[in-house]
């Protein structure tokens, strides 16, 4: 077990988006698994970047599929000033209605995945104001997400901005961002990599979301990723892999040869009303080089 990173002022770190199946509440946890310092970290599903925001490598290699987000990443570590200049101009009360929201969505859809400041900063507002944080796209790639369904007040800018700083500044010495599929990332990733994947995870029930950019993520998927974690794992003796997932039947099955299991429970925060937020059993596999089955 590896003890839990002490930022500079004892606290978390937390992002500055909204993400669905985010760890920032079970960071602690993972943390007991997962190493927070080394040579490098590797997330091939980044998402909202908790754990490389809480954590102290010396490289980090981090890759999504979204190339809304990736894009986002780029802009904010090549140049923070100008993306958070731009969003200063949404940052304003009478955006925070459901017909502002949708013009804004409207023109986001326009030129799918072209990457400007004016797109990145509508794509921040949309998760800060959109349902539940929701990143959803359709088949044609356009997104998706309603309207948040209760009014949010409008976050201090300032307060906001530091957020943004925050992961602007942790990602200016050796951080690469890539938008890729996972195998394209386990195969850039050196030997000596501390690998954490969180994927879409695998249903519970024809409800569960599976899908983040207009396709979903199936159990094929899961199969093929828990393949590539044990090629990348055979004849490497210096790599770990850790993989979180939901604890359903298949998703246990199909981890058999993990080093180890550990089981948790997550309240599932999407749903529309508090009483209908359930509890759920997730599962982190942890894959160790010289271990593989």
């Amino acid at each position: 077990m590896t003890g839990l990173l002490k930022t500079a002022n004892g606290k978390k770190v937390f992002p500055f988006l909204k993400w669905v199946g985010g760890k920032s509440s079970i960071i602690d946890f993972l943390f007991m698994r997962i190493p927070t310092r080394g040579e490098v970290l590797v997330e091939p599903f980044v998402g909202c970047g908790v754990l490389f925001l809480n954590t102290s490598y010396e490289r980090y290699i981090l890759a999504d599929t979204n190339r809304d987000l990736i894009n986002t990443y780029q802009l904010l570590q090549d140049d923070p000033d100008a993306l958070i200049s731009e969003l200063n101009k949404l940052w304003d009360p009478d955006f925070v209605n459901k017909d502002a929201y949708l013009k804004l969505r409207d023109e986001f859809n326009k030129d799918p995945f072209e990457k400007s400041l004016r797109r990145s900063s509508i794509f921040i507002f949309m998760n800060r104001f959109g349902f539940h944080g929701l990143c959803r796209y359709n088949s044609e790639g356009l997104f998706n997400v309603p309207f948040g369904a209760k009014s949010e007040k409008l976050p201090d800018f300032d307060d906001f901005k530091g957020k943004l700083m925050d992961f602007a500044a942790k990602s200016q010495k050796n951080v690469e961002f890539f938008c890729q599929d996972f195998s394209e990332t386990f195969a850039i990733s050196p030997k000596n990599s501390v690998i954490y994947c969180d994927p879409p995870y695998a249903p519970i029930n024809d409800k569960t979301f599976t899908g983040y950019g207009g396709y979903p993520f199936t159990l094929d998927d899961q199969r093929r990723l828990h393949c590539m974690a044990k090629e990348f794992l055979k004849n490497n003796d210096e790599g770990k892999v850790f993989i979180s997932n939901h604890s359903t039947e298949f998703i246990t099955e199909l981890y058999y040869d993990a080093a180890c299991i550990d089981n948790f429970q997550v309240v599932r925060k999407v749903a529309m009303h508090a009483d209908e937020r359930d509890e759920v059993t997730e599962i982190l596999a942890t894959f160790e080089g010289g271990k593989v089955k």
